[in-house]
């Protein structure tokens, strides 16, 4: 079942799927980057750019419920998780990203 999008959860969706219809209010969503990656993005530049019309606080709004388990990752390929990852450490810093890595457990075979 998907957890109720906050108002806060709607504006992000909006920002980074502005083709969305106008009436968001309940899509039917669990978490945001899943259906963006997979539903919305047609590529993984074009979730690339998706994610980088977000700010800094709303990133920052983002891996809060990563930490609560609001926001799903694992249905994230490799790739995408790498871009939000990058993101994170332009963004925001290096050490969040860091210990974003280290709470999934998410090791990167080179």
């Amino acid at each position: 079942m998907a957890r109720i999008l906050s108002s806060k959860d709607l504006e992000l969706l909006k920002k980074m799927v502005p083709e969305l219809d106008t009436d968001i209010s309940n899509p039917g969503f669990r978490s945001l980057l899943s259906p963006i990656s997979k539903h919305f993005s047609s590529s993984a530049s074009d979730f690339h750019q998706r994610l980088d019309r977000l700010s800094g606080p709303e990133l920052s709004y983002l891996i809060d419920l990563i930490y609560q388990g609001d926001e799903c990752l694992t249905c994230l390929v490799d790739e995408y998780l790498d871009i939000l990852l990058d993101k994170i450490r332009r963004d925001i810093s290096i050490q969040k990203a860091d210990d974003l890595v280290e709470f999934l457990g998410y090791i990167k075979e080179e």
